[in-house]
């Protein structure tokens, strides 16, 4: 599990949902990001790695999480969160790198950097 993965373009859009996602100011929580990027990056990865029949979420625990914000996002739009960097910090932990883009521009939202333990 490690290796540049932006060549092949290793990404998937997404709506966040204005229910739980948005604020009353129809801002997107600075708190929904690692949500949104845990369950795209499970998507993403799921179709990438044999994990011998474990799913994504329950073969790994995050231990560490950095996320650097840009832009916000208008309720009814999507995103599209690519992987571009997998690699393997230790034998048991794994950094992947993020990044969250608006479908519209194509302009950085975030990125998130998130360390991983394999369990």
């Amino acid at each position: 599990i490690e290796g540049q993965l932006n060549e092949g373009g290793l990404s998937c859009e997404y709506e966040p949902s204005p229910y739980i996602d948005y604020n009353g100011a129809g801002l997107l929580y600075f708190a929904a990001y690692p949500t949104i990027c845990d369950t795209l990056e499970r998507r993403i990865l799921m179709t990438r790695f044999n994990l011998k029949g474990k799913d994504w979420a329950m073969a790994t625990s995050t231990v560490a999480r950095d996320v650097f914000y840009y832009r916000n996002l208008d309720i009814g739009e999507k995103l599209r969160a690519s992987v571009i960097q997998v690699k393997r910090d230790r034998l048991s932990e794994i950094v992947i790198h993020t990044r969250l883009f608006r479908l519209c521009d194509h302009a950085p939202m975030a990125d998130i950097f998130t360390k991983k333990r394999l369990l």
